[in-house]
């Protein structure tokens, strides 16, 4: 991965080798001349000027500005009227000009103090810090994201990021002392015992929070491909100049590479500042930026104790073990209620005049039925009893098909159970079960490949697991790379829909990872019952029927083909999966149903209406009528059921007492100090001398030393050095806080 700040590096450092070429040579600044410097210097107290005219004068500072206005024979502008004054107010203070009702009040107010009486209500406005707390987050370089944010699809944003960005509005309304407020973004972690605390209060948490300022640099260790010793020793080097730029305003990113050119600022120094970060960053015990699998330690940590964490975990699953048991009872009553419902329904259907004993014929190219046909071995010489394994599943050989299309399978412990409890005929079935891959396969033949034009797919089936994934029921496609074959139809699972929605797909023969075709626009059939599915391709129209009903039908990824779908693709058909591979795990095929298959018919042509039907009847002949409840009408029924009320209530409460917590993103010591070397050309695969923790020498003096006088030592809690720089660089009456104070005067001056 390009590294961007490298590369900017890389044109400074020669852009100051072209000055230097063309410029008189001249010797580094040394500490001892930068100690002069006023940018250098503690701050003194100027005496007040003297001015010819005090008329304009409200405070000392005015002093000084009419007097340099003096000495150039100008004077200040008239006033401001009231309107533009109190708009220059809101727009600085809150960023938004105020409204026609508050000018007007501000212009009619002729008592005495209006316009303090109007700043401060401002500067007590929450707006004031979302507004003043913009500019320090642009000045540490704050983002949602690691920084990695140049493709919309792959935004990465750490949990609980957001909250040191709150931190900071909040410490703004908060009116908090500026240089708490930097101590705490250093080292806030430093300065409570957050590791041995049984609570964390408040106190504890923004302490914590701050320090979210030390991880705003670019970190792409996100992922294993980008979790390398040059990214993370890019966010070490950007974490300094964020650090030095923001609050003390030097380019000390020039020292990494060599003594500064122009400032009082040595190679050692940049190093030694950097020793006070690298326990926390520390490249051989690093820590990533964001969870790409479960079992990534990343940097993130609880916004709770560990105390506390056990606490609430374990009252969760008392409450999780109470939710089940309440669910399995409002499930227990659900069931009952759509038995009941399904009874009322049956009343009310009359018997047919007719029984149809045989389904269409014509067309028909695959036809396996359960009660016929079924062996426990290959050769069709033992049929299968109820409990026994499913070897060959015959077909019936309708229509003159010659092929016989058998569906067979060969692996054993992938073979599907015989059963004998389908529909309220209790007929025979095959049971496949998702968890040993139980399928058939049919080889492709010619006489599974209808013209393209037409396909008609009848399925008797019952789901026996609610999962959250793709069911197929019977397919002839392929997730190996190819253009995914003909045709399959599944039960859908998509996200913001309901599951187990019926559909039909088609491969896409231009297009190889896409597919087209129609599911049931908002009927979720998510039950353990009998169902009947009639599936129908008409020339780029799909119809889709549950249980003899026609259903609303949407688009499934693309629409379906048109004015045919793909016949070329040589793909077998399977039952109870699809093909994911010609060879591998799971005999190729994957996405497996749940449940059992009692009928399945496949027709080359799309059938008419009277035909549909009369296959239709032949199902509900032979298995009895297969009823669908909408949910709707079982929704209506639980808020009906006393029972269901009392239940649901006290699941919402249990639900509601659920305690909850979430992340931090800190900057916490890692471990023990590790060794720091001066890094020879700012490469950090040419190590040089060690060096100690310190402080910039041009801001220290003898009450402000340059070095770390009582350091925490091995301990691998935490090394204090942060800490030890947070104290620097506050320390009053001294340099370090002088240039600290005027950085921050001149940001809210620009």
């Amino acid at each position: 991965m390009t590294n961007t700040k490298a590369g900017v590096c890389f044109q400074t450092c020669a852009m100051v080798a072209w000055l230097a070429a063309v410029t008189p040579a001249a010797e580094p600044v040394s500490v001892a001349e930068g100690k002069t410097h006023w940018a250098f210097r503690q701050l003194a107290r100027p005496a007040v000027p003297v001015t010819d005219s005090d008329a304009r004068v409200r405070t000392p500072v005015d002093r000084f500005v009419v007097s340099g206005l003096e000495g150039k024979r100008l004077s200040l502008s008239r006033d401001a009227d009231r309107v533009t004054l109190m708009r220059r107010a809101y727009l600085d203070l809150v960023g938004f000009p105020p409204r026609p009702d508050e000018v007007e009040a501000f212009v009619g107010d002729e008592l005495p103090g209006a316009y303090e009486r109007l700043v401060d209500r401002l500067l007590t406005s929450p707006h004031f810090g979302e507004r003043w707390g913009r500019h320090w987050l642009d000045a540490v370089g704050y983002t949602d994201t690691v920084g990695f944010d140049i493709d919309a699809n792959l935004i990465v944003m750490p949990k609980g990021k957001w909250r040191y960005r709150d931190y900071v509005i909040r410490s703004l309304n908060a009116d908090k002392p500026y240089d708490r407020f930097v101590r705490e973004q250093l080292a806030g972690d430093e300065m409570v015992d957050w590791r041995n605390a049984r609570r964390f209060d408040d106190r504890i948490r923004d302490h914590l929070i701050a320090t979210g300022m030390l991880r705003t640099a670019a970190d792409f260790t996100h992922e294993p491909e980008s979790f390398i010793a040059s990214n993370m020793y890019s966010v070490l080097f950007d974490t300094m100049e964020i650090v030095n730029t923001s609050l003390l305003g030097l380019t000390m990113h020039c020292a990494r590479c060599h003594d500064h050119k122009f400032d009082p600022l040595p190679q050692r120094d940049y190093y030694r500042m950097m020793a006070c970060f690298t326990p926390a960053l520390n490249p051989k015990r690093w820590k990533a930026v964001y969870p790409w699998k479960p079992e990534i330690v990343d940097r993130a940590i609880d916004n709770v104790s560990a105390v506390q964490l056990k606490e609430f975990q374990q009252h969760n699953r008392r409450l999780d073990e109470l939710t089940a048991r309440g669910k399995q009872e409002l499930a227990a009553i659900r069931d009952s209620l759509v038995e009941r419902l399904v009874q009322e329904k049956l009343a009310t259907v009359k018997p047919g005049k007719s029984v149809v004993r045989e389904p269409v014929s014509d067309g028909l190219s695959l036809w396996l039925r359960a009660d016929r046909g079924v062996y426990v071995d290959g050769d069709a010489t033992t049929p299968a009893r109820p409990g026994q394994a499913v070897t060959l599943w015959k077909d019936q050989l309708a229509g003159g098909n010659t092929a016989a299309n058998d569906a067979r399978q060969a692996a054993q412990t992938a073979r599907p159970i015989l059963v004998d409890d389908f529909g309220r005929s209790r007929s025979p079935a095959l049971r496949f079960r998702f968890g040993s891959g139980s399928h058939l396969r049919v080889k492709d033949h010619l006489s599974l490949r209808s013209s393209g034009a037409g396909l008609t797919v009848f399925v008797m089936y019952r789901l026996n697991e609610i999962r959250k994934s793709d069911a197929q029921l019977v397919t002839k496609y392929a997730e190996d790379g190819r253009s995914h074959g003909n045709w399959g139809v599944d039960l859908f699972q998509q996200s913001g829909k309901p599951p187990n929605r019926p559909r039909i797909y088609f491969g896409n023969p231009v297009k190889p990872n896409a597919y087209g075709g129609g599911a049931v626009a908002k009927h979720s059939v998510s039950d353990q019952r009998p169902h009947q599915l009639t599936m129908v391709y008409d020339a780029g129209k799909v119809a889709i029927r549950v249980d003899g009903k026609s259903r609303e039908v949407e688009a499934a990824g693309d629409p379906p083909p048109s004015p045919a779908f793909d016949v070329k693709e040589t793909i077998d058909l399977l039952v109870g999966a699809r093909v994911v591979a010609e060879t591998g795990g799971n005999h190729g095929a994957g996405s497996f149903f749940p449940g059992d298959i009692a009928e399945i018919l496949v027709y080359r042509h799309a059938l008419p209406g009277e035909r549909i039907s009369r296959v239709e009847q032949y199902l509900a002949g032979k298995y009895g009528p297969t009823i669908d409840i909408p949910e709707s009408e079982i929704a209506a029924a639980l808020q009906a059921d006393p029972q269901a009320i009392r239940l649901r209530s006290r699941l919402s409460s249990l639900a509601a007492s659920r305690k909850e917590w979430g992340k931090i993103q800190p900057l916490v010591d890692v471990g023990p100090p590790p060794a720091t070397h001066l890094l020879e050309g700012g490469d950090y695969l040419s190590p040089a001398d060690v060096v100690a923790p310190g402080f910039i020498k041009v801001l220290s003096d003898g009450t402000n030393p340059d070095r770390i006088a009582n350091e925490n030592g091995d301990r691998s809690e935490s090394s204090g050095r942060r800490l030890a720089l947070a104290n620097w660089i506050t320390q009053p009456d001294t340099s370090s806080s002088a240039l600290l104070a005027r950085v921050m005067v001149n940001r809210v001056w620009q």
